[in-house]
């Protein structure tokens, strides 16, 4: 009966200590970072990859040369490193290539069987 007591009063201090410690490290409870501030940066940032996205799809060079920092360096999904110029070549390279399917007829395209 003892031990049982002991074991409940620990599991119950502990408890209370640990949800003391996590209601001290809440974001909200900590005044250094305001809430205003945090939002704020944080969409700033979301649209700015936004707009990374948007101008690499249509592959808008000047738009990624503004977007991205002169010393960005960064990954690929396949791991090679790169830098902001390796990206803003690529999408010039991508936007000749879209450019170039435009000018062509859509049978270079098709196989097309000869009868």
């Amino acid at each position: 009966m003892n031990r049982v007591l002991m074991m409940v009063c620990l599991v119950v201090s502990l408890t209370a200590v640990l949800c003391g410690f996590a209601s001290c490290q809440s974001p909200s409870a900590n005044p250094a970072t305001p809430k205003s501030a945090s939002p704020r940066a944080e969409d700033q940032v979301v649209q700015l990859e936004r707009d990374w996205l948007a101008a690499d799809a249509k592959g808008d060079v000047a738009g990624l040369r503004r977007i991205i920092a002169d010393d960005f360096i960064g990954n690929s999904p396949d791991g090679h490193v790169l830098s902001k110029s390796d990206i803003v070549r690529k999408a010039a390279d991508r936007a000749v290539l879209r450019e170039r399917r435009r000018e062509q007829p859509a049978s270079a395209f098709l196989a097309i069987p000869q009868c």
